[in-house]
């Protein structure tokens, strides 16, 4: 049982990462003139993430939707 509900927390974590859109920054830059700009790391993409109203909504369809399943997997219906 407690495999499936690994299983349950790495999906829904998984599927609200995918739902959360990510602004992104046009760089424009001369090379011979400046340095190029540096790699943007894990962090700052988290950092750019933004939450709009009906990703809200979704992220909390999710949730409970995974709420639901693992309810059935502690109650052993699934």
């Amino acid at each position: 049982m407690w495999w499936k509900l690994v299983g349950l927390v790495v999906l829904t974590v998984a599927l609200v990462f995918v739902v959360i859109p990510i602004r992104t920054h046009a760089v424009a830059y001369h090379p011979s003139m400046e340095p190029p700009p540096g790699r943007g790391s894990f962090g700052d993409m988290l950092g750019d993430m933004y939450l709009t109203p009906g990703t809200m909504l979704l992220i909390l369809c999710i949730i409970g939707l995974a709420s639901l399943v693992g309810f059935k997997v502690v109650r052993r219906q699934w």
